[in-house]
This record gives C-alpha cells, sequence and structure tokens, in this order.
C-alpha cells in the first residue's frame, strides 16, 4: 500500500494498528510512521531535519501535514555559503566536463574539505540550500549531499518546458536544451511543497532514471491530478549521460 493510500484509509485502521513508509513531506525513505491508538491518529517523521510530528483526532492528509509544516518549505532566507567553498577548482571543472557542462555558466561550487562539486539550490534568485556531489576518491562518504534544510527543487535552464529528473546533473543538462527547464527532484520522491513550483510551465515531461520506472508512473499519475499536459519519458539511460535515442525521444516530446 503506498503512503497516499494509508492515509486515505486512516478511518479503517485498526485500534493500535500502524503504518510505515516514506515521509511525504521531507522524502525520507521509510521515516514516516501513522497509528492510531485511543486518543486518535498519530504521526511522526523521525528524520532530523525533518520532525514532522503531530496528533489529531480526525483522519490527515498530505495537504494537512504541509500546512503543519513549519514554513521552511517556502523559506526565503538567504543561505550562507561556507568559507571552505570556492567557486573554481581543476577538479570540479574535471568532473563538470564528463557530462559536458560548464561549472561557471551554470554557477557551482566546489567544497575543498568534502571534495564535492556543488550545485546552489535558488528561490527567487537568492540561494536558499545547495547540493553536492562527491568527487573525491571517499567511497565510503555519501554520494550526495544536502547542506540545508529547504525544501526546494533544483531548477536550472529557462523554457515553458518542465522535465522532471532526479539530481543536478540531469537537470542541468536538460537546463542546457532551448526551450526546456531541468527539475530536480533531489532524489525520486515529489515533494508535495514541489508542485506549486511546476505550476509556471505549459508542459511537464517525468524523466527519471530507467532503474525508477515505477516512480516515473507514479509521478506522473500525481501530477495529472493537477496539470493538463503530463507525460512520461521511458528512458533508456540516466539523461545525464545523452543517449542520442534518449535526447531524440525527449525533443519529440519538447515538442
Amino acid at each position: 500500500m503506498s503512503l497516499q493510500a494509508a492515509l486515505d484509509q486512516l478511518p479503517s485502521l485498526d485500534m493500535d494498528s500502524s503504518y510505515r513508509g516514506d515521509c511525504p513531506i521531507c522524502g525520507g525513505r521509510n521515516t514516516f510512521t501513522v497509528s492510531r491508538n485511543i486518543g486518535g491518529v498519530v504521526y511522526n517523521c523521525y528524520k532530523n531535519t525533518c520532525k514532522v510530528s503531530g496528533k489529531s483526532d480526525r483522519p490527515i492528509t498530505i495537504a494537512d501535514l504541509s500546512n503543519m509544516k513549519e514554513s521552511k518549505a517556502h523559506n526565503n532566507a538567504a543561505f550562507n555559503e561556507p568559507t571552505h567553498w570556492v567557486r573554481s577548482h581543476p577538479a570540479m571543472n574535471e568532473w563538470m566536463l564528463q557530462y559536458d557542462l560548464n561549472a561557471r555558466h551554470i554557477d557551482t561550487r566546489y567544497d575543498v574539505k568534502e571534495d564535492r562539486v556543488v550545485f546552489l539550490v535558488k528561490k527567487d534568485r537568492k540561494i536558499v540550500d545547495a547540493t553536492g556531489r562527491v568527487v573525491g576518491g571517499n567511497t565510503y562518504a555519501p554520494k550526495w549531499k544536502r547542506y540545508g534544510e529547504a525544501q526546494v527543487p533544483y531548477v536550472y535552464g529557462e523554457g515553458e518546458v518542465a522535465v522532471v529528473v532526479e539530481d543536478c546533473v540531469s537537470a542541468s543538462v536538460v537546463g542546457e536544451m532551448e526551450n526546456l527547464v531541468g527539475f530536480g527532484l533531489l532524489g525520486t520522491n515529489l515533494l508535495a511543497q514541489y508542485v506549486d513550483y511546476l505550476k509556471p510551465y505549459s508542459k511537464i515531461i517525468v524523466a527519471l532514471d530507467p532503474d525508477a520506472k515505477r516512480k516515473t508512473l507514479q509521478i506522473t499519475s500525481t501530477l495529472r491530478s493537477t496539470f493538463p499536459n503530463v507525460y512520461a519519458l521511458n528512458l533508456q539511460d540516466d539523461i545525464k549521460y545523452r543517449m542520442p535515442s534518449d535526447m531524440a525521444y525527449l525533443r519529440k516530446f519538447a515538442g
């Protein structure tokens, strides 16, 4: 059962029964629990940076949780760049070139402490967060790191067509194409807050990596309940690798 289905069916939960799944607010994997006891419905996310929790004597929905979440989902506060970030670094430039991307054009940073290429997450042209991809030899470090807590997608490019992808690299590759905007989920979950960021676009194409086809279909279905022109792209490879057949397929859907 999906989390949305579980929330919709909360009234039918037996007393002292519970459900555990992905958090609909922060996207934390298997960090969100909902249970029913004599006092009502109790919900909680165990991820440190989320901390959505509460109690209700009535059924709750994802929209309710979004409203209960503090306004950091729409945070406009400036993000202070650490002093150990630099604007140019040979390791960053070399890593970006393998995807045929220009670090200066995309406005990235390099974290010299953690050997990460840092993509800036912006809202209203202000830096509100950042996410970094490890490029050094540290195989024990997480591949991606989110530096802040603003629940804002990574968006790059200009145009009327939004292409929903998983990561910043794929979003940047898409954003370099004419009339396309790369919309990075920074994962495979469509957070409730992200929907508002898709409203300016006339068409939405969901193009997650090939190993996330089920998620692609789920997100497409969710977005179609709000937007009229939403399409799922069946990729043969990650879009960041620019497979000719995938790029031709994308251009065809984009119109």
